[in-house]
């Protein structure tokens, strides 16, 4: 997004971009990898919230909140212990 110039912080989001008057926004495929097997590509309204990358630096444990999960419905198979997701389903 080296197009955008720079915006202030939203919060904890640190990289924040001006996207005033911009009607096409390019936005960085993004895509989260759990244990090497699922693969989860986010959409875009999945990526940026109110100018900011919506991903947030952490010493503890990732959480996947929802703005990533905007577009996607969660499965859990309790018995197998699996957890899947689903594009477009939300």
């Amino acid at each position: 997004m080296t197009e955008y110039q720079p915006g202030p912080p939203n919060g904890i989001l640190d990289t924040c971009f001006n996207l005033t008057g911009k009607v096409n926004v390019t936005m960085p495929r993004v895509a989260l990898v759990f244990d090497g097997v699922a693969v989860v590509e986010l959409d875009a309204d999945g990526i940026v919230d109110d100018g900011c990358l919506a991903f947030a630096a952490t010493d503890d444990t990732s959480i996947v909140g929802n703005v990533q999960q905007r577009t996607f419905e969660v499965l859990h198979d309790v018995v197998r212990g699996v957890a899947s997701f689903r594009a477009g389903a939300c």
